[in-house]
């Protein structure tokens, strides 16, 4: 907010993004606990559809809101960041009014922490490999994607406008958390094709587009 040059916000935004890593995973096990505790009769995998859904729809709606702040609002590269330390804020106070997930244990109780060295059983290797593979590929696609919007719709296609940039990464972003809910009842192998598929046939037509000029 106090601050106009690019180091300081790289800076911000690496911090931001160590942040977002620190609070991803540990929400999700928060969730997948209270879900455990509380509703025990439901299946595990709605805490996880859940997390995965309210990640994803946030960050759809991050590049929608900033587009229309700095469209409609004055000080375009003010208000969007106190907007967001608004809500930073607002995210502490429901944090502390959040129910701890596990029982506090005594600092001379707890066992002493050794790095543990991460295994897969045999039968689940392949699997995981082909998951883990599918989701860096998935997730290196968005980033490249929304990095480039901006550039690729202004320079190439000639609309430069925030408001269409961000609409158009709150349709790509948006829709993934859509499709977690539709295909929630498909079964792991089936939307793993299905995604892998979309994911080809989504950049081939991105390519189409830019040749064309449309």
């Amino acid at each position: 907010m106090l601050s106009q040059d690019t180091p300081a916000l790289l800076v911000a935004r690496l911090i931001s993004g160590l942040a977002i890593g620190v609070l991803t995973p540990t929400a999700t096990a928060a969730l997948g606990e209270l879900a455990a505790a509380h509703r025990p009769d439901r299946s595990p995998a709605f805490a996880s559809t859940v997390a995965t859904v309210v990640n994803t729809g946030g960050l759809a709606l991050g590049p929608l809101i900033g587009g229309l702040l700095v469209t409609f609002l004055p000080d375009p590269m003010i208000i969007p960041y106190a907007v967001f330390l608004a809500l930073a804020i607002l995210t502490t106070v429901a944090l502390w009014a959040t129910p701890e997930t596990v029982n506090p244990v005594a600092p001379q109780d707890r066992p002493a922490y050794r790095p543990q060295q991460v295994a897969l059983r045999p039968e689940g290797r392949a699997p995981f490999r082909a998951a883990a593979l599918s989701a860096a590929a998935a997730f290196s696609v968005l980033g490249f994607f929304t990095s480039l919007t901006g550039t690729f719709v202004g320079r190439v296609l000639g609309y430069g406008a925030p408001l269409v940039t961000g609409s158009i990464v709150f349709g790509v972003l948006g829709m993934s958390a859509l499709v977690q809910v539709l295909l929630s009842g498909l079964n792991q192998r089936t939307r793993l094709s299905t995604g892998v598929v979309a994911i080809i046939a989504g950049l081939a037509l991105v390519a189409v587009a830019a040749l064309v000029r449309s």
